[in-house]
């Protein structure tokens, strides 16, 4: 028989021993919230709309093309423009450069060039069209032989001398006209001349004895002068 030694009372569990003391709870920690500043967010949506607009702005111009007329050889001022003088080019916009459509371009045959035209360049208007002839002159064609006129090119703004010669004295006349126009005028030589401006360089004909040029010279001598070409009694001269 079993006798309790603590008057009869069986020994308790032992109790627990008591857990370490937890770490304190951190208490949470106050959330901070960004300043946002209202002029970044301004700036940020201006920067946006204006790459929007930019990106927009040349994607139009990439596709804004047009077919225009381009120069494919070079044309003197006062020369005529033919079709091989001509081709059609494709471009994007570009502000300020004016240009006539591909669909004139058949306009353009046969018109005088009113500036120089380099090849590869642009035609834009106003710089072919109908020869303005100044108020009190007249445009005038001569037919000439060869040996009538320079060798030496004659380019359309030229001044040249017209002058009269008859058939026995030709030379002489000729070298007459050259010292008046110089100033040293001879007695007993003088000829009838006639102060013009090329405005058509003088081309060769097919026959390869002759040429033809266009001149420009004041209207009261036109007749005279056209009267002198048509019987072959004209030699030019260049004065500058």
């Amino acid at each position: 028989m079993l006798v309790s030694q603590n008057n009869g009372v069986w020994p308790s569990t032992p109790a627990t021993p008591p857990a370490a003391n937890p770490q304190p709870m951190r208490a949470p920690a106050a959330s901070l919230r960004g300043r946002r500043s209202p002029r970044l967010i301004v700036l940020g949506l201006l920067c946006a709309v204006l790459g929007s607009l930019g990106i927009s702005m040349a994607f139009s111009q990439l596709n804004d093309t047009a077919s225009v007329v381009a120069m494919s050889r070079t044309v003197a001022r006062g020369e005529t423009v033919s079709q091989a003088d001509l081709t059609v080019i494709t471009i994007g916009a570009v502000p300020g450069i004016k240009t006539i459509p591909s669909t004139d371009l058949s306009a353009l045959v046969g018109q005088t060039a009113l500036v120089d035209l380099p090849a590869n360049s642009l035609v834009g208007p106003g710089m072919v069209g109908q020869a303005a002839v100044p108020t009190g002159t007249s445009l005038l064609g001569l037919k000439l032989e060869a040996g009538r006129l320079p060798v030496a090119a004659l380019p359309p703004g030229t001044r040249v001398l017209l002058v009269e010669v008859d058939a026995p004295g030709a030379r002489g006349a000729a070298a007459a006209a050259a010292q008046n126009a110089a100033g040293n005028e001879t007695p007993g030589q003088a000829a009838r001349t006639y102060p013009a401006t090329v405005t058509t360089a003088p081309v060769a004909l097919p026959d390869g004895a002759s040429w033809v040029m266009d001149i420009n010279l004041k209207d009261a001598q036109a007749a005279e002068v056209a009267a002198l070409a048509a019987s072959g009694r004209l030699v030019v001269v260049r004065t500058n």
